[in-house]
């Protein structure tokens, strides 16, 4: 009886803890990995909470996500387990840090071993989950040859005991709504509002559809669209490109676009390159508030949050943020998941709630 009034005692507070981060109506929290462990955190730092303790440096959880609704999802790796996808955990907390769900990370057998998840996302009403994957395909001599890569979906209102959706070359997918908003590898895509998947001839709302079109696409002769993340509010794209053989090679371009995402391109002339004294060294890991008035991300000092960036603006002149940056976490997120393809992980956080 003791230890079960302990633990309703500190369940009781984190609940508090975590309801004091966010007491207006429409303010943010920042879900983070920070030494292994799932941390929240008010905009400015100045109020954070750990959600779990089990994870250390050499063994950490292995991604986290944030909805616009105030869902967290994690996940973490049963000890033994090591790049089996399908034995990858994840759990959700409701807004209030109350743990509703421990199940599989929703995932498909492979051939051969997937690494995953390199990115890991939830839909702007908490209902979906989606994670990156990649493995190589065929045996022996023939083997990685080829790779298949793309993401993996499944509701987060049941535990995961089927196959997930495989959304192929969705790479680096952020959600806007309930549509995925990706990569190709080279240009930034947006998932059709409807459609169908393979095997059906059903039409589906998003995100069940593997249908994309391509939206903004590569800047330059070389340079690769990597990631894109846009606000639930809308407006506004944040881009990450690769420049290979660059310094720095990973930047973040933010502009403003008009009308239904995807049908028109972003305003690119008035738009920004986040750098100056605010950023050190790579920018990745680009994550907007759900209201589009503050934006994340990680660089060689760690996890900032600043203002957003006042648009228009000259095109690649340094971003002038509404508010300074802050720096939430200093411990700088695992740079590159791959560094022959300059891919980062996304799976480290910031992820606004």
């Amino acid at each position: 009886m003791r230890n079960a009034r302990t633990r309703i005692l500190g369940l009781g507070a984190l609940a508090l803890a975590v309801a004091a981060l966010t007491p207006p109506a429409h303010a943010a929290s920042i879900a983070y990995i920070e030494n292994g462990n799932v941390w929240l955190s008010s905009p400015d730092g100045a109020k954070k909470v750990q959600l779990t303790t089990n994870g250390t440096v050499d063994r950490p959880w292995l991604g986290i996500a944030q909805s616009a609704t105030g869902v967290t999802a994690a996940a973490y790796s049963v000890p033994g387990t090591e790049g089996q996808a399908r034995l990858v955990r994840f759990k959700l907390w409701d807004a209030l840090g109350k743990e509703v769900l421990d199940s599989s990370l929703p995932s498909r057998q492979t051939p051969n071993l997937a690494s995953a998840p390199l990115a890991l996302e939830i839909s702007d009403d908490g209902a979906w989950v989606a994670q990156e994957y990649s493995y190589c395909n065929g045996f022996g001599i023939t083997y990685c040859q080829t790779i298949s890569r793309g993401a993996w979906l499944g509701q987060t209102s049941i535990a995961s005991v089927l196959d997930a959706v495989d959304l192929s070359s969705m790479r680096q997918a952020t959600f806007f709504g309930r549509r995925m908003v990706s990569s190709d590898g080279s240009s930034i895509r947006v998932q059709n509002a409807s459609g169908t998947i393979p095997g059906s001839s059903t039409v589906y709302d998003a995100p069940l559809v593997t249908d994309a079109a391509d939206w903004i696409p590569p800047y330059g002769s070389g340079q690769h669209n990597m990631r894109a993340d846009v606000p639930a509010s809308g407006g506004k794209v944040a881009v990450e490109i690769l420049v290979p053989g660059a310094t720095p090679k990973n930047r973040v371009i933010v502009m403003s676009y008009s009308g239904e995402i995807g049908t028109s391109p972003p305003d690119e002339p008035n738009g920004c390159a986040m750098g100056g004294a605010s950023v050190s060294g790579d920018a990745h890991s680009v994550a907007w508030s759900p209201d589009g008035t503050k934006i994340a991300w990680r660089d060689a000092q760690g996890l900032k949050v600043a203002g957003a960036p006042t648009l228009p603006w000259p095109s690649l002149e340094p971003c002038a943020f509404s508010s300074p940056a802050v720096l939430i976490s200093g411990p700088p997120a695992d740079p590159d998941a791959k560094d022959s393809t300059g891919v980062y992980l996304t799976t480290q956080g910031p992820s606004f709630g």
